[in-house]
């Protein structure tokens, strides 16, 4: 696998776009259609659950691959449904690289230990105990989320497991980040092909400030609006910023494309592929036009 900052750049070069789509679905909210075909095929138990949540993100991946850069799943929304929430994020991530879509998995682990104990990181990114000694992670993730709770050491440990792998590490921001340190890190992570980092912050809410602390720094930024802004600001936002701080920005949507797809529809739907893929057509006309929004 190609260094983690290359494949990002690379894929916002063919795809012209800045949307990273975050994912995790609660089954309560899916299509009522969609919830009742796998409640009739696999009766009421998690394994249709499983398969729901999997099927409707195929669709979404499918309908949306070619206005996005990424895809970036919340591993707590999976993990809410144990064994068979790993089996609907596993499939996911296939759907994903089916497209070449990079896999960024917002998993903001909190464990970390100094010694031999691996990283909680290497379920995710590296290599674990396996059929025949240590065998890469099944859920093939490009990049993992950290919120560094133990400071530096920590950071420094993440980033040695994702320079040895070719992954890229996603630091979640708050105001006790600092800038500076990790602008001096960032260097074990740039990536060959394309200029960039793989070392990467993500601001949400009320951090979006510190934007601005890109300036002179190699580092990528994702960001996350809160719900409280509308259109306008958001785009009033973005085209305040400098190009330089355009250039190694990614945004990261969700409701805001995926929104209103959930709404009831026929009950024989789910029996017509071509009527389930056409229930998803709003998804590609909102990742559309955010792809223009972001246009740097």
């Amino acid at each position: 696998m190609r260094n983690f900052a290359d494949v990002l750049y690379q894929r916002r070069l063919e795809a012209d776009s800045n949307i990273i789509l975050r994912m995790g679905c609660d089954f309560g909210k899916l299509p009522s259609w969609l919830q009742k075909s796998k409640l009739s095929e696999f009766g009421r138990n998690w394994a249709a659950v499983s398969e729901a949540l999997a099927v409707y993100e195929k669709y979404l991946i499918e309908t949306i691959s070619p206005f996005i850069s990424g895809i970036m799943p919340r591993l707590s929304l999976y993990l809410q449904y144990g064994a068979y929430g790993l089996r609907a994020l596993e499939c996911t991530i296939v759907q994903a690289l089916k497209h070449e879509l990079p896999v960024i998995i917002d998993a903001r682990f909190a464990e970390f230990n100094i010694g031999q104990i691996p990283l909680a990181g290497n379920s995710v990114v590296g290599r674990v105990s396996g059929w025949d000694g240590m065998q890469p992670s099944n859920l093939h993730a490009h990049a993992v989320s950290i919120i560094p709770y133990y400071g530096e050491a920590m950071i420094r440990a993440y980033i040695e497991l994702c320079s040895k792998m070719r992954r890229g590490l996603v630091i979640v921001v708050n105001n006790d980040t600092d800038w500076e340190t990790l602008s001096g890190m960032s260097e074990k992570l740039v990536g060959k092909d394309v200029l960039g980092s793989g070392l990467c912050v993500l601001l949400e809410n009320e951090y979006l400030n510190y934007l601005e602390m890109l300036h002179g720094k190699n580092l990528t930024a994702f960001i996350k609006f809160s719900q409280i802004f509308d259109i306008v600001e958001i785009q009033q936002f973005w085209e305040s910023q400098a190009d330089e701080i355009k250039n190694k920005t990614f945004i990261c949507l969700d409701n805001e494309i995926n929104a209103g797809v959930n709404q009831v529809a026929s009950e024989s739907i789910g029996k017509d592929e071509e009527a389930v893929r056409s229930h998803f057509s709003g998804c590609s006309e909102k990742a559309e036009f955010y792809q223009k929004l972001f246009k740097i």
